[in-house]
């Protein structure tokens, strides 16, 4: 049975249903961060949310940002600007040190992604890769973003240390098979590492991935994980059922710029 903010009637309902995700996930970390704290942005790009996590943890604080691309890099450290608490990382975030092929998508530079041969795309670059564990180290970790195209379970394989000592939040997106598919992963092995780690993970809409719903198509790739005795993971899943069920209250945001405006300025 599904209701009108379930993932599936609002991605038909509302055409800015991914802005809207972002805006969520800025008020997430706005809700668990603070100055001093030590933050992650994996897949940084630009820097949407790196500039607004930079502010709330201060020059006490760390964001360690992860752009594999270039240029993307360069112009994420140009909108950063001196705030040298940044610690900027041009590398691919996986579960293994190494090399991977990489996509660059020329139209939409936030699509690009880890090769896969699932996908069929074409690689256009080799990028180094690393994990959470060997990179942070400035500890503990507080909150994690991730956004990395479906390779984000990659990344929590390589932070087994963090996830299972400092125990942050972590948002990221997640297609169950379809991302276990592309990168060499199973069922079992997505749930043998959560119960590893003690973590939960659900979608946005206050669903949990669990093996009876691995397969289901009425779940969002947007997700939030935390470990199970966490109480900060209920209140980031009270917080998102509150931000969806006012969605109608919100005007649709026709341009991109104006979700890069709220989530600047935390509205």
């Amino acid at each position: 049975m599904t209701h009108k903010n379930d993932f599936k009637t609002l991605r038909k309902s509302r055409p800015d249903f991914g802005p809207q995700t972002e805006i969520l996930v800025s008020k997430i970390y706005r809700a668990l961060v603070s100055e001093g704290h030590f933050v992650v942005d994996g897949g940084a790009n630009t820097g949407l949310h790196c500039l607004p996590l930079s502010k709330l943890v201060g020059p006490s604080g760390r964001v360690h940002a992860f752009e594999p691309n270039p240029p993307i890099m360069a112009q994420l450290k140009k909108n950063i600007g001196a705030r040298d608490w940044v610690v900027f990382h041009q590398l691919a975030l996986s579960n293994k040190v190494g090399e991977v092929s990489f996509v660059v998508d020329e139209e939409n530079p936030a699509l690009s992604h880890i090769y896969s041969p699932i996908v069929g795309d074409k690689p256009t670059l080799q990028v180094q890769t690393t994990t959470l564990d060997i990179a942070v180290t400035a500890r503990p970790v507080t909150f994690i973003k991730l956004d990395l195209e479906h390779a984000d379970f990659l990344a929590m394989m390589g932070a087994s240390d963090i996830l299972s000592n400092d125990r942050p939040i972590v948002t990221l997106e997640n297609g169950r098979s379809w991302s276990a598919k592309c990168h060499g992963y199973s069922e079992a092995d997505f749930f043998g590492h959560l119960e590893k780690i003690g973590y939960e993970v659900f979608d946005l809409h206050g669903v949990q991935i669990t093996p009876e719903t691995w397969s289901s198509d009425g779940l969002g790739f947007e997700c939030v994980a935390g470990h199970k005795a966490d109480p900060r993971l209920r209140t980031v899943l009270r917080m998102a059922a509150d931000f969806w069920n006012s969605i109608d209250q919100r005007p649709v945001l026709t341009q991109w710029s104006a979700c890069a405006a709220i989530v600047s300025n935390g509205e």
